[in-house]
């Protein structure tokens, strides 16, 4: 059990403060058992409200200003590390008590910066960088810090080896001006000069003793890319941008269009090596955190090559290892930015078992930020049970 389930056991029986639902199914057991008149009253009750849960946030950390630009769990789930407009914060996950904070990230204007953020598996270093291409190197408990040099472009992906000696990094990709920062607009409805740009992509693995760069792929023409739980691979829609293209390109330009049918590579990240190509993923990739499995619209086995699941799967947040994965539904379209505040709608929630095909029906579930903090891959926790928003506040994932 980690640190918040057991500050937070026997919440769920008692006094949940995460969820409850439109109608106390048990009370009204018991108080209209021997009415069927006031019996059918409540179910008429029930249908009319939807039976939709309220979510609220379970805490909220301390210390932010503004939206948090990269969050990260240590593997052990006990520290929780966020940057906003150049400052980085650590946090006692389950006490909530900020343990460190550092500064002085802020590079040419940008605001929500850094963007990419791992911890090192024994949780002593946290590694961040952001618009200026930097990765920083920070002990946080006694504020040491060292720079690794080599990414030419803002930070996206940072990820530790398992063993802590190899840090694979990735810049480039999506580039969102400061002016999205704080836009709920959709994108058609953005000036074309302020929508986000796209800039050729570079993967670098660090040697973290040394300092020195191991390796440096040139991935230009990829997108959307994700990098393994072990740092050892990465995976990306791979366009076929033309030799003349001038870069960055603008978010809707036409060499883009052709994204949603591009395939998707698997490579090595110290060699380059292409391991195996896939069909068109269509939605944002993601890697299980054993590393055995991809998602990129359709679920693969990393090591077989073999579609674990047919279908479509809108989602890459596994659950209990790799086990499951979670989907989930709007009750309206909208359009988020990864930048931008999302609306408080309803969501249907949906576990789907990998080694069956079973889907299990969760329930549906509104609250403000709720939607936002489940959008947040890089905010769950090590075990799944819990994840962060841009705004610093812990949900309890429904099970």
């Amino acid at each position: 059990m980690s640190g918040i389930d057991a500050v937070h056991a026997g919440d769920e029986k008692e006094n949940d403060p995460l969820m409850t639902s439109a109608l106390d199914f048990h009370f009204l057991a018991l108080l209209l058992r021997n009415s069927i008149a006031l019996a059918l009253l409540a179910v008429c009750a029930c249908v009319s409200s939807g039976c939709t849960h309220v979510a609220a946030p379970v805490r909220q950390y301390q210390g932010i200003s503004t939206a948090a630009s990269a969050i990260a769990w240590s593997r052990d789930g006990k520290l929780i590390a966020a940057a906003e407009a150049g400052v980085v914060h650590v946090w006692d996950a389950a006490s909530g008590e900020q343990l460190a904070q550092t500064s002085g990230y802020l590079r040419h204007g940008f605001d929500y910066d850094p963007t990419g953020m791992d911890f090192a598996p024994d949780g002593r270093w946290l590694a961040f960088g952001g618009a200026d291409g930097v990765v920083y190197l920070w002990d946080w408990s006694s504020d040491e810090k060292r720079e690794l040099h080599g990414q030419p472009r803002t930070l996206r992906i940072c990820r530790f080896s398992p063993d802590g000696q190899l840090l694979a990094t990735a810049s480039g990709g999506l580039v969102y001006p400061p002016s999205l920062a704080s836009t709920t607009a959709p994108v058609h409805r953005i000036p074309e000069h302020a929508r986000p740009q796209i800039e050729p992509m570079t993967i670098i693995a660090f040697d973290v003793q040394a300092g020195g760069v191991r390796s440096r792929v040139d991935a230009s023409g990829m997108i959307n890319i994700a990098l393994s739980a072990d740092a050892q691979q990465f995976a990306g829609t791979k366009l076929n941008f033309p030799a003349q293209t001038k870069w960055p390109l603008n978010f809707n330009d036409p060499d883009m269009r052709s994204a949603s049918s591009a395939p998707v590579e698997l490579r090595q990240t110290l060699t380059d090596e292409l391991v195996r190509t896939f069909p068109a993923a269509g939605f944002p990739i993601g890697f299980s955190p054993d590393g055995k499995l991809w998602t990129g619209g359709q679920i693969w086995d990393t090591h077989t090559f073999q579609l674990v699941r047919e279908g479509r799967v809108g989602s890459t947040v596994f659950i209990d290892g790799g086990r499951r994965i979670l989907e989930w539904s709007s009750s309206a379209a909208r359009w988020a930015l990864p930048l931008g505040d999302v609306p408080p709608l309803k969501y249907h929630l949906v576990y789907v078992d990998l080694a069956t095909g079973r889907r299990r029906n969760v329930g549906d579930f509104r609250g403000d930020g709720f939607a936002a903090a489940l959008d947040n891959v890089y905010g769950y926790s090590p075990d799944s049970r819990w994840v962060v928003d841009r705004q610093l506040k812990l949900w309890r994932v429904p099970r």
